[in-house]
């Protein structure tokens, strides 16, 4: 077990750290939901459905970004993953299939599910981007 203990010590160390903010915000809401799941389950899986929900609309733009900016080893490290772990969940936020997420696109991206996403942001397409 102490070799597991240290490889995760090694790879959250590695992982792209979190603001302060960020990380007691959401100690506070594990706090809460795993409270809520002793008195009321219902309520503690509606609150992770919002949660989910939230990351699902708040992770679609640094996807696409960070599918275009970084290499797969690099973006592997930041997330505490290996690179298929990273390419699923970029591939899950970004809203694309990871089947294509290898770099067969012209561009060496891959190929996109949805279309005319490659290159850039959307104008209006997402909440607080322009």
């Amino acid at each position: 077990m102490r070799d597991w203990d240290k490889h995760t010590v090694e790879v959250e160390r590695s992982a792209v750290p979190l603001p302060e903010a960020v990380t007691t915000l959401l100690a506070q809401l594990e706090t809460e939901v795993e409270k809520r799941a002793k008195s009321s389950p219902l309520a503690a899986i509606r609150a992770a459905r919002r949660l989910e929900v939230l990351a699902a609309q708040t992770a679609y733009w640094p996807a696409c970004d960070a599918r275009r900016d970084a290499e797969p080893g690099q973006a592997a490290a930041a997330l505490g993953l290996d690179e298929s772990g990273a390419r699923a969940l970029l591939a899950r936020f970004g809203r694309w299939s990871p089947s294509v997420c290898g770099g067969d696109g012209p561009d060496g991206v891959g190929a996109l599910v949805e279309p005319g996403i490659r290159g850039g942001r959307h104008p209006g397409s997402g909440p607080g981007h322009p």
